[in-house]
Protein backbone atom coordinates (compact mmCIF):
# COMPACT_ATOMS: atom_id res chain seq x y z
CA UNK A 1 0.00 0.00 0.00
CA UNK A 2 1.10 3.50 -0.99
CA UNK A 3 1.56 6.39 1.56
CA UNK A 4 -0.96 8.62 -0.14
CA UNK A 5 -3.31 5.23 -0.28
CA UNK A 6 -3.02 4.74 3.51
CA UNK A 7 -3.22 8.65 4.76
CA UNK A 8 -6.42 9.02 2.39
CA UNK A 9 -7.55 6.09 4.54
CA UNK A 10 -6.84 6.87 7.82
CA UNK A 11 -8.53 10.41 7.11
CA UNK A 12 -11.44 8.72 6.20
CA UNK A 13 -12.10 6.68 9.21
CA UNK A 14 -11.47 9.92 11.19
CA UNK A 15 -7.55 9.64 12.66
CA UNK A 16 -6.18 12.99 11.34
CA UNK A 17 -5.22 14.92 14.66
CA UNK A 18 -6.17 18.78 14.18
CA UNK A 19 -3.68 21.67 14.97
CA UNK A 20 -3.61 22.39 18.69
CA UNK A 21 -3.85 26.30 19.64
CA UNK A 22 -0.94 28.44 20.70
CA UNK A 23 -0.08 27.89 24.39
CA UNK A 24 -0.13 30.71 26.63
CA UNK A 25 1.55 31.66 30.02
CA UNK A 26 -0.35 31.08 32.95
CA UNK A 27 1.29 32.36 36.68
CA UNK A 28 -0.07 32.22 39.71
CA UNK A 29 1.70 34.32 42.19
CA UNK A 30 3.37 32.93 45.61
CA UNK A 31 3.93 34.24 48.75
CA UNK A 32 6.06 37.56 49.26
CA UNK A 33 9.31 37.93 50.46
CA UNK A 34 10.10 40.90 52.82
CA UNK A 35 13.49 41.82 53.19
CA UNK A 36 15.22 44.26 55.50
CA UNK A 37 15.46 47.64 54.23
CA UNK A 38 18.40 49.09 53.03
CA UNK A 39 19.79 53.01 53.07
CA UNK A 40 18.74 54.67 50.14
CA UNK A 41 22.53 54.54 48.25
CA UNK A 42 22.44 50.29 48.87
CA UNK A 43 20.18 48.43 46.11
CA UNK A 44 21.79 44.74 46.24
CA UNK A 45 21.34 42.90 43.75
CA UNK A 46 19.11 39.92 43.13
CA UNK A 47 19.79 36.35 40.99
CA UNK A 48 19.66 32.91 41.27
CA UNK A 49 21.93 29.72 41.87
CA UNK A 50 22.21 26.17 43.12
CA UNK A 51 24.46 27.41 45.53
CA UNK A 52 24.07 23.70 47.41
CA UNK A 53 23.98 21.80 44.70
CA UNK A 54 20.72 20.28 45.50
CA UNK A 55 19.03 20.68 42.00
CA UNK A 56 16.94 23.97 43.38
CA UNK A 57 17.48 27.23 42.76
CA UNK A 58 18.03 29.81 45.46
CA UNK A 59 18.01 33.05 45.80
CA UNK A 60 20.91 35.14 46.34
CA UNK A 61 21.42 38.92 47.10
CA UNK A 62 24.87 40.70 46.23
CA UNK A 63 25.44 43.67 48.28
CA UNK A 64 28.19 46.02 47.90
CA UNK A 65 27.28 49.37 48.83
CA UNK A 66 25.34 48.93 52.25
CA UNK A 67 27.71 47.72 54.75
CA UNK A 68 30.48 45.20 53.99
CA UNK A 69 29.84 43.46 50.58
CA UNK A 70 28.29 40.12 51.41
CA UNK A 71 26.02 37.80 49.54
CA UNK A 72 22.72 36.58 51.19
CA UNK A 73 21.58 33.10 50.00
CA UNK A 74 18.26 32.09 50.86
CA UNK A 75 17.92 28.40 49.87
CA UNK A 76 14.88 26.98 48.17
CA UNK A 77 12.92 24.59 50.59
CA UNK A 78 11.25 23.30 47.18
CA UNK A 79 7.76 24.05 48.01
CA UNK A 80 7.42 27.52 47.04
CA UNK A 81 9.18 28.89 50.24
CA UNK A 82 13.24 30.09 51.03
CA UNK A 83 14.86 29.30 53.93
CA UNK A 84 16.61 32.13 56.36
CA UNK A 85 19.75 34.04 54.47
CA UNK A 86 22.92 32.73 54.94
CA UNK A 87 25.58 35.26 54.70
CA UNK A 88 29.22 35.38 53.12
CA UNK A 89 31.18 38.30 53.68
CA UNK A 90 33.60 38.56 50.32
CA UNK A 91 37.24 39.01 51.91
CA UNK A 92 39.49 41.66 51.70
CA UNK A 93 37.67 43.47 48.82
CA UNK A 94 37.02 47.31 49.56
CA UNK A 95 35.30 47.37 45.96
CA UNK A 96 33.48 44.03 44.84
CA UNK A 97 30.64 44.96 42.61
CA UNK A 98 30.08 42.74 39.54
CA UNK A 99 29.85 38.75 39.91
CA UNK A 100 28.34 35.66 37.73
CA UNK A 101 27.58 32.09 38.83
CA UNK A 102 28.53 28.71 37.34
CA UNK A 103 29.85 25.27 38.72
CA UNK A 104 33.42 25.71 37.90
CA UNK A 105 34.75 22.76 39.45
CA UNK A 106 32.07 19.62 38.94
CA UNK A 107 30.83 19.58 42.05
CA UNK A 108 27.20 20.28 41.16
CA UNK A 109 27.11 23.30 43.29
CA UNK A 110 26.98 26.73 41.53
CA UNK A 111 30.01 29.06 42.34
CA UNK A 112 30.91 32.49 42.37
CA UNK A 113 33.66 34.39 40.37
CA UNK A 114 33.49 38.28 41.49
CA UNK A 115 35.52 41.32 39.64
CA UNK A 116 37.06 43.11 42.92
CA UNK A 117 39.47 46.24 43.14
CA UNK A 118 40.98 47.22 39.67
CA UNK A 119 44.91 46.28 39.45
CA UNK A 120 46.55 43.02 40.00
CA UNK A 121 44.71 39.91 40.65
CA UNK A 122 41.56 41.45 40.13
CA UNK A 123 39.22 38.67 40.17
CA UNK A 124 38.04 36.24 43.35
CA UNK A 125 36.73 32.81 43.07
CA UNK A 126 34.75 31.61 45.62
CA UNK A 127 32.92 28.36 45.76
CA UNK A 128 29.27 27.16 46.86
CA UNK A 129 28.98 25.38 49.84
CA UNK A 130 26.39 22.53 50.86
CA UNK A 131 25.53 24.99 53.92
CA UNK A 132 24.39 27.84 51.21
CA UNK A 133 27.57 30.41 51.49
CA UNK A 134 30.27 30.59 49.47
CA UNK A 135 34.02 29.50 50.49
CA UNK A 136 37.00 31.92 49.36
CA UNK A 137 38.98 29.78 46.93
CA UNK A 138 41.72 32.28 45.00
CA UNK A 139 42.15 35.44 43.48
CA UNK A 140 43.87 35.72 39.46
CA UNK A 141 44.07 38.29 37.05
CA UNK A 142 41.89 39.35 33.71
CA UNK A 143 45.29 40.54 32.32
CA UNK A 144 43.98 44.05 32.00
CA UNK A 145 43.41 46.92 34.23
CA UNK A 146 39.94 46.08 34.97
CA UNK A 147 37.98 42.89 35.42
CA UNK A 148 34.28 44.66 34.74
CA UNK A 149 31.79 43.69 33.61
CA UNK A 150 32.23 40.10 33.62
CA UNK A 151 30.45 36.72 32.31
CA UNK A 152 30.51 33.11 32.77
CA UNK A 153 30.12 30.23 30.17
CA UNK A 154 32.06 27.71 28.30
CA UNK A 155 34.07 29.64 25.46
CA UNK A 156 35.77 26.60 23.66
CA UNK A 157 33.49 23.91 24.74
CA UNK A 158 35.38 21.68 26.50
CA UNK A 159 32.87 21.44 29.04
CA UNK A 160 33.82 23.14 31.50
CA UNK A 161 33.18 26.71 32.78
CA UNK A 162 35.60 29.97 31.32
CA UNK A 163 35.84 33.42 32.62
CA UNK A 164 34.87 36.60 30.25
CA UNK A 165 35.55 39.86 31.50
CA UNK A 166 36.63 43.61 30.41
CA UNK A 167 40.49 44.01 30.52
CA UNK A 168 40.03 47.91 29.20
CA UNK A 169 42.34 46.85 26.39
CA UNK A 170 40.24 44.11 25.30
CA UNK A 171 38.43 41.02 26.46
CA UNK A 172 39.54 38.56 28.84
CA UNK A 173 38.91 35.13 28.43
CA UNK A 174 40.28 32.44 31.06
CA UNK A 175 39.67 28.65 30.09
CA UNK A 176 38.74 26.61 32.82
CA UNK A 177 40.37 23.94 33.73
CA UNK A 178 37.57 22.05 35.02
CA UNK A 179 38.63 22.48 38.97
CA UNK A 180 38.01 26.20 39.33
CA UNK A 181 41.47 27.10 38.21
CA UNK A 182 42.25 29.15 34.92
CA UNK A 183 44.57 29.17 31.82
CA UNK A 184 46.46 32.68 31.03
CA UNK A 185 44.34 35.08 29.47
CA UNK A 186 43.68 35.40 26.26
CA UNK A 187 42.82 39.11 25.12
CA UNK A 188 41.19 39.66 22.08
CA UNK A 189 37.83 41.12 20.82
CA UNK A 190 36.32 44.63 21.64
CA UNK A 191 34.71 46.15 24.61
CA UNK A 192 32.84 49.23 25.49
CA UNK A 193 34.27 50.18 28.99
CA UNK A 194 33.59 49.47 32.40
CA UNK A 195 29.97 51.31 32.10
CA UNK A 196 27.85 48.51 31.21
CA UNK A 197 27.31 44.70 30.76
CA UNK A 198 28.78 41.39 28.70
CA UNK A 199 26.42 38.94 26.97
CA UNK A 200 27.35 35.63 26.32
CA UNK A 201 25.53 33.85 23.34
CA UNK A 202 25.81 32.34 19.89
CA UNK A 203 25.22 35.54 18.10
CA UNK A 204 26.01 33.82 14.24
CA UNK A 205 24.30 30.37 14.97
CA UNK A 206 27.52 28.29 14.60
CA UNK A 207 27.81 26.96 18.07
CA UNK A 208 29.78 28.46 20.18
CA UNK A 209 29.43 31.50 22.54
CA UNK A 210 30.08 35.11 21.26
CA UNK A 211 30.20 38.24 23.29
CA UNK A 212 28.27 41.60 23.32
CA UNK A 213 29.98 44.33 24.90
CA UNK A 214 27.47 46.97 26.01
CA UNK A 215 27.86 50.83 27.70
CA UNK A 216 25.55 53.69 27.99
CA UNK A 217 25.77 57.42 28.21
CA UNK A 218 25.32 58.41 31.83
CA UNK A 219 22.62 61.05 31.12
CA UNK A 220 19.23 61.41 31.72
CA UNK A 221 19.20 64.12 28.76
CA UNK A 222 20.29 61.10 26.01
CA UNK A 223 19.40 58.20 25.36
CA UNK A 224 22.41 56.36 23.79
CA UNK A 225 24.08 52.40 24.49
CA UNK A 226 27.10 51.36 22.33
CA UNK A 227 27.42 48.24 21.44
CA UNK A 228 30.30 45.86 20.34
CA UNK A 229 30.40 42.51 18.60
CA UNK A 230 33.11 39.78 19.42
CA UNK A 231 32.78 36.35 17.26
CA UNK A 232 34.23 33.34 19.30
CA UNK A 233 36.42 31.47 16.88
CA UNK A 234 35.58 28.27 18.53
CA UNK A 235 38.86 28.63 21.00
CA UNK A 236 37.65 31.55 23.08
CA UNK A 237 39.94 34.00 20.81
CA UNK A 238 37.26 36.91 20.05
CA UNK A 239 37.38 38.70 16.32
CA UNK A 240 35.56 42.46 16.85
CA UNK A 241 32.86 43.57 14.30
CA UNK A 242 32.01 47.62 14.09
CA UNK A 243 30.46 49.30 16.54
CA UNK A 244 26.71 50.31 16.38
CA UNK A 245 24.37 52.70 18.95
CA UNK A 246 20.73 52.62 19.75
CA UNK A 247 18.83 55.16 21.19
CA UNK A 248 18.20 53.46 24.49
CA UNK A 249 19.50 53.78 28.53
CA UNK A 250 19.53 49.96 28.52
CA UNK A 251 18.25 47.81 31.04
CA UNK A 252 19.70 44.73 30.19
CA UNK A 253 20.28 42.70 26.83
CA UNK A 254 19.03 39.64 26.08
CA UNK A 255 19.51 36.91 23.30
CA UNK A 256 16.77 34.76 22.52
CA UNK A 257 15.31 32.53 20.11
CA UNK A 258 12.39 34.45 18.78
CA UNK A 259 11.42 32.53 15.83
CA UNK A 260 12.89 30.06 13.84
CA UNK A 261 15.24 31.70 12.30
CA UNK A 262 18.96 30.41 12.56
CA UNK A 263 20.70 32.76 14.80
CA UNK A 264 18.83 33.91 17.98
CA UNK A 265 17.69 37.74 18.25
CA UNK A 266 18.64 40.03 20.59
CA UNK A 267 16.59 41.72 22.58
CA UNK A 268 17.00 46.03 24.47
CA UNK A 269 14.83 47.59 26.74
CA UNK A 270 15.44 50.66 28.69
CA UNK A 271 14.90 53.92 28.82
CA UNK A 272 14.36 57.37 26.90
CA UNK A 273 16.24 60.55 27.16
CA UNK A 274 14.63 64.00 28.02
CA UNK A 275 16.42 65.42 25.11
CA UNK A 276 17.50 62.50 22.41
CA UNK A 277 16.66 58.79 22.28
CA UNK A 278 13.15 57.70 22.25
CA UNK A 279 14.19 54.34 24.25
CA UNK A 280 11.75 51.98 24.51
CA UNK A 281 12.11 47.92 23.06
CA UNK A 282 14.29 46.98 20.45
CA UNK A 283 14.65 43.45 18.97
CA UNK A 284 17.18 42.99 16.81
CA UNK A 285 18.18 40.18 13.99
CA UNK A 286 21.41 39.07 12.82
CA UNK A 287 22.17 39.17 9.16
CA UNK A 288 25.35 37.28 8.64
CA UNK A 289 27.61 39.89 8.91
CA UNK A 290 25.39 42.94 11.28
CA UNK A 291 22.69 43.45 13.59
CA UNK A 292 19.89 45.18 12.19
CA UNK A 293 16.65 46.54 14.04
CA UNK A 294 13.10 44.67 12.97
CA UNK A 295 11.30 46.33 15.58
CA UNK A 296 10.88 49.03 18.01
CA UNK A 297 8.37 49.70 20.60
CA UNK A 298 9.16 53.75 22.29
CA UNK A 299 9.88 53.82 26.06
CA UNK A 300 6.40 55.80 26.19
CA UNK A 301 4.88 53.26 25.46
CA UNK A 302 5.55 50.55 27.52
CA UNK A 303 6.59 52.67 30.28
CA UNK A 304 8.29 49.95 31.91
CA UNK A 305 11.72 49.61 34.62
CA UNK A 306 13.02 46.72 33.75
CA UNK A 307 12.55 43.25 31.74
CA UNK A 308 13.39 39.50 31.10
CA UNK A 309 13.65 37.15 28.27
CA UNK A 310 12.06 33.25 28.66
CA UNK A 311 10.13 30.76 26.97
CA UNK A 312 7.25 31.07 29.15
CA UNK A 313 4.74 28.35 27.09
CA UNK A 314 7.30 26.01 26.15
CA UNK A 315 6.75 26.31 22.73
CA UNK A 316 10.20 26.70 22.03
CA UNK A 317 9.80 30.90 21.33
CA UNK A 318 10.67 33.25 23.70
CA UNK A 319 8.33 35.94 25.00
CA UNK A 320 9.19 39.28 26.50
CA UNK A 321 8.23 39.77 30.40
CA UNK A 322 8.35 43.93 31.11
CA UNK A 323 8.05 45.52 35.34
CA UNK A 324 5.89 48.47 34.46
CA UNK A 325 4.59 49.76 37.75
CA UNK A 326 1.55 47.79 39.55
CA UNK A 327 2.10 45.09 37.48
CA UNK A 328 3.67 43.21 34.78
CA UNK A 329 3.12 42.61 31.01
CA UNK A 330 3.75 39.53 29.23
CA UNK A 331 4.45 39.86 25.38
CA UNK A 332 3.34 37.09 23.73
CA UNK A 333 5.37 35.66 20.89
CA UNK A 334 4.01 34.60 17.34
CA UNK A 335 6.54 32.56 16.81
CA UNK A 336 7.98 35.02 14.21
CA UNK A 337 9.49 37.60 16.44
CA UNK A 338 6.08 39.58 16.91
CA UNK A 339 4.63 40.45 19.39
CA UNK A 340 0.69 41.46 19.09
CA UNK A 341 -1.07 40.67 22.25
CA UNK A 342 -0.19 40.78 25.52
CA UNK A 343 -1.19 39.44 29.08
CA UNK A 344 -0.72 41.62 32.34
CA UNK A 345 -0.43 40.04 36.10
CA UNK A 346 -0.39 42.25 38.91
CA UNK A 347 3.22 43.28 40.15
CA UNK A 348 4.94 45.07 42.75
CA UNK A 349 4.76 49.08 42.80
CA UNK A 350 8.40 50.51 42.37
CA UNK A 351 9.40 47.52 40.28
CA UNK A 352 13.59 47.53 40.39
CA UNK A 353 13.47 44.13 38.39
CA UNK A 354 12.46 40.91 37.09
CA UNK A 355 14.03 37.57 37.12
CA UNK A 356 12.74 34.25 34.88
CA UNK A 357 14.22 30.85 36.16
CA UNK A 358 12.33 27.34 37.61
CA UNK A 359 12.12 28.14 41.23
CA UNK A 360 9.79 25.74 41.76
CA UNK A 361 10.90 22.66 39.78
CA UNK A 362 8.62 22.32 37.09
CA UNK A 363 10.68 22.87 34.04
CA UNK A 364 9.52 25.96 33.04
CA UNK A 365 10.54 29.19 34.29
CA UNK A 366 9.24 31.21 36.56
CA UNK A 367 8.89 34.83 37.21
CA UNK A 368 10.40 36.66 40.07
CA UNK A 369 9.75 40.18 40.64
CA UNK A 370 11.84 42.39 42.68
CA UNK A 371 10.59 45.41 44.82
CA UNK A 372 12.53 48.50 46.01
CA UNK A 373 11.08 51.70 46.98
CA UNK A 374 12.99 54.86 47.32
CA UNK A 375 13.53 54.39 51.49
CA UNK A 376 14.99 50.87 50.27
CA UNK A 377 12.79 49.01 51.31
CA UNK A 378 12.49 45.08 49.12
CA UNK A 379 10.66 42.44 48.92
CA UNK A 380 10.82 39.61 46.29
CA UNK A 381 7.28 38.39 44.19
CA UNK A 382 7.57 35.06 42.96
CA UNK A 383 5.07 33.79 40.36
CA UNK A 384 5.14 29.76 39.55
CA UNK A 385 4.99 29.01 35.98
CA UNK A 386 2.03 26.67 35.68
CA UNK A 387 1.51 26.84 32.01
CA UNK A 388 -0.34 23.50 30.37
CA UNK A 389 2.31 21.93 28.29
CA UNK A 390 1.43 20.49 25.03
CA UNK A 391 3.10 16.44 25.02
CA UNK A 392 6.33 15.80 23.54
CA UNK A 393 4.43 13.85 20.26
CA UNK A 394 7.84 11.35 18.49
CA UNK A 395 5.48 11.09 15.30
CA UNK A 396 5.90 14.20 14.30
CA UNK A 397 7.78 13.56 11.70
CA UNK A 398 6.97 16.24 9.24
CA UNK A 399 7.65 18.79 11.56
CA UNK A 400 4.37 21.20 11.06
CA UNK A 401 3.80 21.04 14.97
CA UNK A 402 0.88 18.40 14.57
CA UNK A 403 0.16 14.69 14.23
CA UNK A 404 -1.91 13.98 11.48
CA UNK A 405 -1.77 11.77 8.17
CA UNK A 406 0.59 14.29 6.68
CA UNK A 407 3.56 12.61 9.08
CA UNK A 408 2.89 8.69 7.40
CA UNK A 409 3.28 9.79 4.25
CA UNK A 410 6.13 12.27 4.63
CA UNK A 411 7.54 8.84 7.58
CA UNK A 412 6.35 6.08 4.31
CA UNK A 413 8.39 8.30 1.80
CA UNK A 414 11.45 8.26 4.00
CA UNK A 415 11.54 5.12 4.81
CA UNK A 416 11.49 3.97 1.18
CA UNK A 417 13.83 6.83 0.55
CA UNK A 418 16.30 4.53 2.92
CA UNK A 419 15.51 1.19 1.36
CA UNK A 420 16.75 2.61 -1.77
CA UNK A 421 19.60 4.73 -0.56
CA UNK A 422 20.80 2.73 2.30
CA UNK A 423 20.23 6.37 4.59
CA UNK A 424 18.48 5.94 7.84
CA UNK A 425 16.33 8.59 8.04
CA UNK A 426 13.71 6.25 9.18
CA UNK A 427 15.19 4.00 11.58
CA UNK A 428 12.02 4.77 14.15
CA UNK A 429 12.96 2.05 16.95
CA UNK A 430 16.86 2.91 16.81
CA UNK A 431 18.11 -0.27 15.71
CA UNK A 432 20.34 0.66 13.23
CA UNK A 433 18.48 -0.86 10.20
CA UNK A 434 15.45 0.09 8.89
CA UNK A 435 12.77 -2.42 8.25
CA UNK A 436 9.33 -2.84 9.04
CA UNK A 437 9.95 -2.70 12.25
CA UNK A 438 10.40 1.09 11.96
CA UNK A 439 6.84 0.58 10.15
CA UNK A 440 5.34 -0.77 13.14
CA UNK A 441 7.07 1.76 15.81
CA UNK A 442 5.98 4.47 14.17
CA UNK A 443 2.34 3.67 14.08
CA UNK A 444 2.34 2.79 17.35
CA UNK A 445 3.65 6.19 18.50
CA UNK A 446 1.45 7.70 15.73
CA UNK A 447 -1.58 6.25 17.42
CA UNK A 448 -0.59 7.37 20.72
CA UNK A 449 0.76 10.84 19.65
CA UNK A 450 -3.45 11.29 18.79
CA UNK A 451 -4.71 9.38 22.19
CA UNK A 452 -2.39 12.03 23.92
CA UNK A 453 -3.99 15.26 22.00
CA UNK A 454 -0.78 15.80 20.00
Amino acid sequence: MNSTRLALMLTALGLAAAAAPAGTAVLEPKPVITLPAFNQAGYPNTDVADVNGDGRLDLVLFNYLNGPNRFEVRLNNGDGTFAAPVTTVIPGSAFARMYDFADLNGDAREDAVIAISPGGDNLMVMLGTLSGGFAFHSTLASGGAVSYPLALGDMNADGHTDIVANAGSGISVRLGNGDATFAPPIISGATQGTAGELTLGDVDGDGDLDVISRSTLASTDSALSYYSVSLNDGSGTLSPLPQFTLPVRSFGEHLAQLDSTPAPELVVFGRRGTNFGAGGLFILRWTGTEYVTIHHTPWTSLMGEEFTVADLDADGFAEIVIAQFGQLRIMANDGNAGFPTFTTIAGPDDPYDVLAADLFGTALPDLLAVRDTISGQRSLHPYENVTPVAPTCPADFSGDGVVNTADITAFLAAWFADLSGGTLASDFDGSGVVNASDISAFLGAWFQDLASGC
